[in-house]
């Protein structure tokens, strides 16, 4: 009897508690699914052996990291609120006799049978559902599924791991809170608040402050390299500048409407604003983290879904199913006539092999990395910046009039000393190219031109001929010396087939162009398939989407969990107060009218700022995924609409569940 004395407690506190305990449980059951699907996805020897699937899965790793950190901190939030709700329970277990070392056992028995039934929940139900997210993960990648429904015991075992020590860590954390609180402080600490800062306007100026350096950031990022570390730090002050506004802020407005006598001293503003100000002042640590939960979701939807969709848009994708290229440093006729007659060669080996090929297309090229500023192109090796800063970084395609005009189907026309530019810099009517000044007009990005922009934009100089562009290939090998780059000749045609005869293809090329230039030093040949970037991207992006689905799932049941621990919470809290409102002669419709209007302002306003930090996120979030190739700026605003109505309807459905909770217990006599 004594054995089965302390399970007993356990198993009729998770039953008395059920309203706590309940989505807390599915949450954790919710997680562990989701963690074991992503562990057998990235360990699924079905995906690693298929030429798209090993980029993928490098993503499905980092994302077992991010979502165990994450887990973690949504998981403590939730129990942290479980733990003080059942304050008043833990203390009357403390009066009745009970140590604290007996309540400790309570807890650990609790917390076991939570871990259990979560895993067991969770396990299983990922089990049945690792082969959909298999088959999903397929159809992302773009390749035919292979093998069947199978059981990971290392993922199971991973999985199991990561959640037993969240377990602990919580556990460790109730026995910090419950063994330095007295029985009478255990009996009140349902009614004690969440402890922020204190509410004042020099935080409330700070928050602001904060929030608007991050969006400055945002906007005035330059592209380059910093762009990861910028976004990084705006995201910081962000959370920060977030929790100090919810916090403090609200508290400060209320305080301001408060001392308007004329605005406050009202029957529907008097209840409405005392009200909030209590309201945020205990709650603007919760609402900051769902307002910063709710900005991740969009953020890693949106852009995951705007790589996926433009992959084909990429500028790492070529315009051609081969592409062959032909470095070269001599502006010679033979060596031109050398070049001609390869470019021949390549497509003649495809007539040969039966590939049909149709639309070819060349054209010459010099690719250069420099700087650019006040309408000045300087060419220097990094060690010699001068006065540019990394933010002036670009890099710089030197193309022929006539290539230009061919592969885009214009007819621009230069007259002497003038040339074309091409860029998303400012510009003027005269530019400058290592002090050589030039007429310079502006023209559209070449369409047809394959160019890498990753993590430094791209800027285009269209020269008059040939002779122009030999004249720029000496000064760069002037300026770079031994790291001088070489010219190139681009091209390109589509061909039937898939991505195998296209790779078949490209080694035959590439076999039959080594065996010309074999005794030639002045040509160094090349050849690849469009599928062989289009692979790599698919598989990089699809991961990410994947990842991006499953974390955005995370963060929607966090923000979901402490939108319905918010509303318990209060509801419990504000009861008695309501009670009150009754007993001095207020009607049931002014009650309501308040609480809505209470209820509204604060659940919406995490919304409402989401929808702002996302705005001004769009700059340097388009500079990001311009750094994997991405090129479609519009695509990225329409995923960005497209994810925030979604998230909304979501988020009202979410309010309009929990907001009745919130009612039956206020209600309640």
């Amino acid at each position: 009897m004594k054995t089965l004395f302390y399970p007993r407690l356990a198993m009729n506190g998770i039953k008395k508690n059920k309203r706590l305990y309940l989505p807390y449980t599915v949450t954790c059951i919710a997680m562990v699914m989701m963690m074991y699907i992503t562990t057998y996805l990235a360990r699924s020897e079905s995906i690693a052996n298929t030429s798209r699937g090993v980029y993928a899965q490098w993503c499905l790793w980092l994302g077992i990291i991010v979502m165990s950190i994450f887990s973690l901190i949504f998981l403590f939030y939730s129990y942290s609120v479980l733990i003080k709700n059942r304050g008043k329970e833990f203390g009357i277990y403390n009066i009745l006799g009970m140590n604290k070392r007996n309540i400790a056992r309570i807890l650990t028995l609790e917390s076991a049978f939570t871990l259990i039934i979560s895993l067991l929940g969770g396990l299983t139900s990922g089990i049945l559902l690792s082969r959909l997210a298999e088959l999903c993960m397929f159809r992302l990648l773009g390749i035919e599924p292979v093998g069947g429904l199978l059981v990971d015991p290392a993922a199971i075992a991973i999985t199991a791991a990561v959640f037993a020590v969240i377990t602990v860590i919580l556990l460790l954390y109730s026995f910090v809170r419950i063994g330095r609180l007295s029985a009478i402080k255990l009996l009140h600490s349902e009614k004690e608040g969440e402890k922020p800062p204190r509410a004042n306007f020099v935080f409330a100026i700070i928050g602001v402050l904060l929030l608007a350096l991050a969006y400055y950031i945002a906007v005035t990022t330059p592209s380059g390299l910093e762009v990861i570390s910028m976004f990084f730090i705006a995201v910081l002050l962000v959370i920060i500048g977030t929790y100090m506004l919810f916090v403090s802020g609200s508290v400060a407005l209320c305080r301001l409407l408060m001392k308007n006598r004329k605005y406050y001293y009202k029957a529907n503003h008097f209840v409405s604003v005392s009200g909030m100000t209590y309201r945020m002042k205990r709650n603007g640590a919760g609402l900051a983290s769902i307002c910063i939960l709710s900005t991740m979701v969009l953020v890693m939807l949106s852009s995951t879904i705007s790589l996926f969709s433009g992959i084909q848009t990429s500028t790492l994708v070529r315009s051609r199913d081969i592409s062959v290229i032909l470095k070269y440093d001599s502006n010679s006729e033979s060596i031109s006539r050398t070049l001609s007659d390869y470019c021949d060669t390549a497509f003649e080996t495809a007539k040969a092999k039966n590939y049909n090929p149709v639309n070819p297309m060349s054209y010459d090229y010099l690719e250069l990395g420099g700087y650019y500023s006040d309408n000045a192109i300087h060419l220097a090796p990094h060690s010699e910046n001068g006065n540019n800063s990394s933010a002036d970084i670009r890099d710089f395609y030197f193309i022929t009039l006539d290539d230009y005009n061919k592969t885009t189907d214009m007819n621009e026309t230069l007259s002497d000393g003038e040339i074309l530019i091409a860029t998303s810099d400012k510009t003027g009517s005269e530019i400058s190219i290592n002090d050589k000044k030039y007429k310079a007009k502006s023209v559209p990005m070449p369409k047809n031109i394959s160019y890498g922009e990753t993590i430094y934009s791209v800027f285009f100089v269209i020269l008059p001929d040939n002779d122009a562009l030999y004249d720029m290939f000496l000064l760069n090998k002037q300026v770079y010396g031994k790291n001088a780059s070489w010219l190139n000749r681009y091209y390109g045609f589509d061909v039937d087939g898939n991505a195998a005869d296209e790779q078949t293809l490209c080694e035959d090329i590439s076999n039959t162009l080594a065996v010309k230039c074999r005794y030639s030093e002045n040509i160094l040949p090349s050849a690849e398939g469009r599928n062989e970037n289009l692979d790599m991207l698919v598989a990089t992006y699809g991961g990410l989407l994947f990842l991006g689905i499953f974390l955005g799932l995370v963060f929607v049941f966090a923000t979901v969990l402490i939108i319905y621990y918010k509303q318990v919470s209060e509801g419990y809290e504000d009861r008695e107060r309501y009670a009150t409102m009754r007993s001095v002669g207020m009607t049931e419709k002014e009650i309501k009218k308040s609480i809505n209007s209470q209820v509204l302002t604060v659940f919406f306003a995490p919304l409402i700022f989401a929808g702002i930090h996302l705005s001004f996120a769009f700059p340097i979030i388009l500079k990001a995924v311009k750094m994997l190739g991405f090129a479609d700026s519009t695509l990225l605003l329409v995923a960005n609409l497209i994810c925030f109505a979604v998230f909304a309807l979501f988020y009202i459905f979410a309010y309009k569940i929990t907001s009745g909770i919130y009612l039956k217990i206020i209600e309640r006599k």
